[in-house]
């Protein structure tokens, strides 16, 4: 298991120049991931973005943190797609909209090329814990929902959905599939919520329980 360090880049880039071999160098390395999968080698990414292994080394300490500094770049976009965009106070909108938004973004070649890697390093899965964690609370708002557990099962059945369901083969059957099974999840969420209020009920609240 490589080191925390080892996932990180070496350097970052503050001229135009290095920031545009940065650029090339993950360019390439999606299509020789692409390619190859977890078997490539840091020697053939250098080759194809046409760099010596040593400028590669510059940037990247190994192969590891180039996977991870593409997987930056894809929740990049993925957070500029997602993340204050939805419609507003419209379940069954954003539910739909959250559901093909997720779709076109993990329709990107490079999302495709990480998911085939299927290399899942910590410091990965913590970035996406915390898109996890803001597009919850934009669920709890569209949905009208109070409690964090159901906002975040919204958008954790989206996200499995869409990777289980939709990519392997995308049709829109399965798009629609997709759609119906997170609406179910959020129509039930909300359910929920308008039980176990005590005001709807007719009640008073008498202490908040942790969600």
């Amino acid at each position: 298991m490589p080191s925390g360090s080892s996932s990180k880049a070496r350097r970052r880039p503050v001229q135009a120049r290095s920031a545009r071999t940065v650029e090339r160098i993950l360019d390439e390395a999606a299509h020789v991931f692409g390619e190859k999968g977890y078997a490539a080698t840091t020697n053939q990414v250098a080759a194809r973005a046409g760099i010596s292994i040593g400028s590669l080394y510059q940037y990247f300490a190994d192969k590891d943190a180039i996977l991870v500094a593409l997987h930056d770049r894809h929740l990049d976009n993925a957070e500029a797609q997602l993340l204050g965009r939805g419609p507003a106070h419209d379940r069954d909108e954003w539910v739909r909209w959250l559901v093909t938004t997720l779709i076109e973004v993990n329709l990107r070649p490079e999302a495709k090329t990480l998911w085939d890697t299927s290399r899942a390093l910590p410091v990965m899965r913590a970035r996406v814990t915390i898109l996890v964690d803001h597009l919850a609370a934009e669920a709890a708002s569209a949905l009208g929902v109070s409690s964090p557990l159901r906002a975040r099962a919204v958008v954790v059945t989206a996200l499995a959905v869409v990777h289980e369901v939709v990519l392997p083969r995308v049709t829109p059957a399965r798009r629609s599939a997709a759609v119906d099974a997170v609406l179910a999840v959020a129509r039930e969420a909300c359910r929920s919520h308008r039980t176990s209020d005590p005001v709807s009920r007719g009640t008073a609240p008498t202490a908040k329980m942790p969600p």
